[in-house]
């Protein structure tokens, strides 16, 4: 039990780490290219009034999300893809057509994509074979380039939170920049979820953003 506390600590406490040391490198790199209003971190304007919400999506929903959409399908199979991929697709979408029924999708598409996702995987898990795993082609370059993907999915969970920031369009080239804490942090979390398994890198997310919830 004690080796699981120092165990959970000692990663808290490298993802808060590495965020600090990154932003405060980040603000000045920043500060030297004269771009200083960039990290302003932003609540979502439908969340100003509602903190309860944005304290579930925060802490609860979002890690959930973000780590079956970012880091589920790091060990392969072909439903944790899909599904990896349903998640990251609808939520481009919805970007895309302004959507603002983002929060609608985590209390009824959620859900029901969890039960779909466990239900279909016990039953592949019974039909199909090492053999034929092995020679699926997504799976055979997901394994020969697992520590490429990781980066990729770390790359691409940290600019989809680019909507933490006020940034205006004439400086967007800098969004790999200013999400460069968010990307580090998905490597770490990658390895967690490798490592230790998806439950548990949930876990060190959700309470990662719990501390800064309540820290900001």
């Amino acid at each position: 039990m004690l080796n699981y506390l120092f165990l959970i600590i000692k990663l808290i406490c490298l993802i808060l780490i590495t965020g600090i040391i990154s932003s405060i490198l980040i603000s000045n790199i920043l500060s030297i290219i004269g771009i200083n209003s960039s990290l302003e971190y932003s609540i979502p304007i439908k969340y100003q009034d509602n903190k309860i919400t944005f304290f579930l999506i925060v802490v609860i929903l979002g890690p959930i999300w973000e780590e079956i959409a970012f880091r589920l399908p790091l060990i392969f199979t072909i439903e944790k893809f899909l599904l990896s991929t349903i998640f990251i697709t609808y939520y481009v979408i919805s970007k895309l057509l302004k959507s603002n029924t983002y929060s609608d999708f985590f209390y009824y598409i959620f859900i029901i994509s969890l039960c779909v996702y466990y239900s279909n995987n016990k039953i592949s898990n019974n039909k199909i074979s090492n053999n034929k795993i092995s020679n699926n082609k997504i799976y055979s370059f997901f394994k020969k380039y697992r520590k490429i993907t990781t980066v990729l999915y770390s790359i691409l969970f940290g600019i989809f939170h680019i909507n933490n920031y006020k940034i205006s369009f004439e400086n967007i080239y800098i969004i790999p920049i200013i999400t460069l804490p968010q990307t580090l942090n998905g490597i770490i979390l990658s390895y967690i979820r490798i490592k230790y398994g998806v439950y548990f890198s949930i876990f060190i997310h959700s309470t990662y953003n719990l501390l800064t919830f309540i820290l900001t």
